[in-house]
């Protein structure tokens, strides 16, 4: 069972709500929370390696360390690999699971809470 799963849906450019999503799992993370991050839609930028916007950290270096606090998995679903495979630069890759519409589905429901940002 999950206890948070935060469904990323929105773009690094939508201000800090990255930077905050990443706070909130750390935080759960760290308190030994079974954290699940998906994104999904214009949330998989998050995961592409590029520039940071202005007085904005690195959200590809963030998640990167999210595993030390506890945070391991991150999921996309299956139905937009393609999109994603766009975006392969990413050094996140070997930490991404694809799931279908099911799964995750199950890993919502699964889950004690939900957040979607």
């Amino acid at each position: 069972m999950t206890d948070l799963c935060f469904v990323v849906t929105r773009a690094p450019q939508a201000g800090h709500l990255g930077q905050e999503t990443f706070d909130l799992a750390v935080a759960g993370g760290v308190f030994d929370q079974q954290i699940e991050v998906i994104f999904t839609g214009s949330g998989l930028l998050h995961l592409a390696a590029h520039e940071p916007l202005p007085g904005h950290k690195s959200l590809v270096k963030l998640w990167q360390s999210a595993s030390m606090f506890g945070v391991e998995r991150f999921v996309v679903p299956a139905a937009e690999a393609d999109r994603y495979r766009q975006l392969q630069a990413s050094p996140l890759t070997d930490r991404i699971e694809f799931l279908d519409a099911a799964a995750i589905q199950a890993l919502l429901r699964s889950s004690r809470e939900v957040m979607v940002l």
